[in-house]
């Protein structure tokens, strides 16, 4: 009993973070006036060199080879495989019951293996091409808020702790689902560490780990054993950005929410080429409004460092946002809600 209400608070605080994260989207109150920053543009607007609509089923860039791009939706039976011109070459298709329970599941591809993680109930699904036949891997943890694959044999997650209070990060063994390493990394946390979350991502050529926080402005490096490797921080001055969350009667129904829209700090993050893009929440005090609508500003970080080292401007969809973001040598991919997809040529 005593576990069956640790899950379903814990349900309640994701469910909040989720709506949380929704009013943060779609809140423009903090771009209206200045935020105490500037952005250093690189070149002309960038155009997109590609551009195509592939449906709404498509939702995620799971992986690529250096000849296609997979891309993935709410349904874990299958992956689609596509040339760079966003011409589809394949369908995978994976024996998965596509229950209620297994929605939108976070899929990896690094072909020709494919992994799907199964948040709400921290399982790890593993394959590959030659066969539709998926094993299972429960992992140590009760819930996952973020993961990234290493390896055939490692991944790393970020997950509420024992505590309830914060979250931790964790390297696994993908096959047996074991911790073998963990570390907090972040340091104060309130609300089951959602106040603190970010996007987690794993660059091979580095080796490094790179979490970048949404709701404030902290750049971690991490290597593969989850020592921190420097701290910095994106050009903005947030570095703190309160959430409140509270019990509130809806309905005749008392609902975890969040009770005052923030900004997201940054939203989307790719890493390549040596470098950390991150696609900000935030509109700089030398671009007006109506630039910072039409196009998109991807600001550009040293993966060594964390150093700023400018911004590119890339011409978006109208009335299109982001959905997912990959860097691939000089092609940017990106892409848009409606499973809008465009690929943008970056001359270096």
């Amino acid at each position: 009993m005593k576990k069956q209400f640790i899950i379903i608070f814990i349900l309640m605080i994701l469910g909040a973070a989720g709506t949380l994260f929704i009013i943060l989207q779609s809140a423009d109150l903090p771009n209206k006036e200045n935020n105490g920053f500037d952005r250093r543009l690189i070149g002309e607007i960038v155009n997109p060199e590609v551009e195509k609509s592939l449906g709404e089923h498509i939702t995620t860039i799971s992986g690529n080879t250096n000849t296609s791009l997979f891309l993935s939706g709410k349904s874990p039976q299958w992956v689609l495989k596509y040339d760079y011109n966003f011409n589809v070459l394949d369908t995978l298709v994976f024996g998965v019951s596509a229950g209620e329970d297994f929605v939108s599941p976070n899929t990896f591809v690094d072909s020709p293996n494919v992994y799907m993680y199964v948040v709400s109930y921290a399982y790890l699904l593993k394959g590959n091409f030659s066969t539709s036949v998926m094993d299972s891997v429960k992992l140590e943890s009760e819930l996952i808020t973020r993961m990234v694959q290493l390896s055939e044999d490692k991944l790393v997650i970020r997950s509420i702790d024992d505590s309830q209070t914060k979250q931790i990060f964790q390297v696994i063994d993908a096959k047996s689902g074991r911790s073998i390493h963990k570390a907090q990394v972040v340091g104060a946390q309130q609300y089951g560490g959602f106040d603190s979350d970010g996007i987690l991502k794993f660059d091979k050529s580095t080796n490094r780990l790179y979490f970048v926080q949404m709701f404030q402005n902290s750049i971690y490096c991490l290597d593969t054993a989850l020592n921190l490797v420097y701290k910095n921080h994106t050009i903005d001055t947030t570095l703190t950005n309160k959430v409140i969350i509270d019990l509130v009667n809806e309905g005749g129904t008392t609902k975890v929410m969040a009770t005052r829209p923030r900004s997201v700090v940054n939203k989307h993050v790719a890493v390549g080429n040596n470098n950390i893009y991150v696609i900000s929440g935030l509109r700089a005090d030398n671009e007006s409004l109506s630039e910072f609508i039409k196009y998109l500003s991807i600001d550009m970080y040293e993966t060594s460092t964390g150093r700023y080292l400018g911004s590119k401007r890339l011409r978006k969809p109208v009335n299109k946002s982001v959905t997912d973001f990959k860097v691939l040598g000089d092609s940017w991919i990106i892409l848009f809600d409606g499973g809008l997809c465009a690929r943008y040529v970056i001359q270096s």
